[in-house]
C-alpha cells in the first residue's frame, strides 16, 4: 500500500472524483461552462489544447493535485498524533495526464514521436510502502480503536481525512454526473455523420501510408503497440497517424460535435452539474484548509 494508492483509491475514487477519461476530461476553481469550447487544432501543441463545456465540472490536474496533497497531509497529521511517523507521497504533475489527453487518439507531435501508443512511463506510482498488519497500516486504516491510549478515528487516519476533505459535500454517489455525462457525449458524437465522414478520410489516409484501422482510436487496441518497449515501427505509425488527423482535421471536426452534444447535455442536466461544481470547489477549499492548518 502506498500513500498515492490510498490518496487515489480511498480518496479520489472513494469521492468518485477520478479524472477522466482518466481521460479523461485549468484553473483553481472550476469556470462556468462556454457555448462553445476551443475546437482542437490542426498540429495542436499538446493534450492540454483540447477543451469541452463538461471540463468546468470535472477537476482538473492541477485540482487534483492540491485535494491529493491536502488529504495527504492530513493523514500524516492523524498519524503522529499516535506517535508515528508517515511521510505522504501525493500526486505530482507526472501522475495525472490533461483531462482530455488521448480522447481522441493522439493528438500531441511530441508525443507521437517519442511514445507512440503507449502511455507515459514518467507517470509511474512513487511507492511509498506500509507494511500489512503494522501499527502505522492499522491506525491509518482504522483497523483498530485503540492506540496508544488515544481513540482511533472511524476508518482510521485515512477516514479522518476523506471526511474532512468531504466535509459540506452531498452523498458520495451523487458527484459522478459529469463523468457520466462525458461519457456519454463521446460515445454518441462517434455516431454522428460528421464525425464517421472524418473517421472515414483518416481511414483513407492511414491506409495509403500502409495501416488499416478505421476509427483513431484503434491503434491503440492494436497488439504491436501493446509490448514493454516501443518500437520503431510504432512510432513511424504514430506519425502517420498525426499526419492523417492534420491532412482530415478529423480532430477539430470531432470535439466540434462533441462540444455541441456537450452543451446540450449541460443544459439538460444543469441543476446536478452546479450542484457538482459547488462541491469540488467545497473539496479544494476544504484541502487548501488543511494544508493552512
Amino acid at each position: 500500500m502506498s500513500l498515492k494508492s490510498a490518496a487515489i483509491c480511498a480518496a479520489l475514487a472513494v469521492l468518485a472524483i477520478v479524472a477522466s477519461s482518466c481521460s479523461t476530461p485549468d484553473s483553481d476553481v472550476p469556470t462556468p461552462p462556454q457555448k462553445s469550447a476551443n475546437a482542437a487544432k490542426p498540429s495542436a501543441k499538446s493534450d492540454a489544447e483540447i477543451t469541452l463545456p463538461l471540463d468546468s465540472y470535472i477537476l482538473s490536474e492541477k485540482q487534483l493535485l492540491r485535494i491529493s496533497k491536502g488529504y495527504g497531509y492530513t493523514v500524516e497529521v492523524c498519524a503522529q498524533r499516535f506517535g508515528l511517523s508517515f511521510t505522504p507521497t501525493p500526486l505530482s504533475k507526472n501522475d495525472t495526464a490533461p483531462r482530455n489527453s488521448r480522447r481522441y487518439g493522439i493528438t500531441d507531435h511530441a508525443v507521437a514521436k517519442t511514445l507512440g501508443y503507449h502511455a507515459d512511463f514518467s507517470r509511474k506510482e512513487k511507492e511509498n510502502a506500509i507494511k500489512p498488519g503494522s501499527d502505522l497500516d492499522s491506525v491509518l486504516s482504522g483497523k483498530v480503536r485503540v492506540f496508544s491510549g488515544k481513540a482511533v478515528p472511524a476508518g482510521g487516519c485515512i477516514g479522518e481525512a476523506q471526511e474532512l476533505i468531504n466535509r459540506g459535500t452531498r452523498e458520495l454517489d451523487t458527484v459522478d454526473k459529469a463523468q457520466e455525462l462525458s461519457r456519454a457525449s463521446y460515445d454518441l458524437s462517434m455516431k454522428e455523420k460528421p464525425v464517421v465522414q472524418g473517421f472515414g478520410r483518416w481511414s483513407q489516409c492511414m491506409k495509403e501510408a500502409g495501416h488499416t484501422y478505421l476509427r483513431p482510436i484503434d491503434p491503440f487496441n492494436d497488439e504491436k503497440h501493446s509490448t514493454s518497449s516501443i518500437s520503431k515501427a510504432e512510432i513511424a505509425t504514430a506519425s502517420n497517424d498525426m499526419a492523417c488527423k492534420d491532412s482530415t482535421d478529423v480532430v477539430q471536426v470531432w470535439n466540434t460535435v462533441e462540444t455541441r452534444i456537450q452543451n446540450r447535455l449541460i443544459k439538460e442536466n444543469q441543476g446536478e452539474l452546479d450542484a457538482i461544481r459547488k462541491d469540488n470547489l467545497r473539496r479544494l477549499t476544504n484541502a487548501e484548509a488543511a494544508l493552512k492548518f
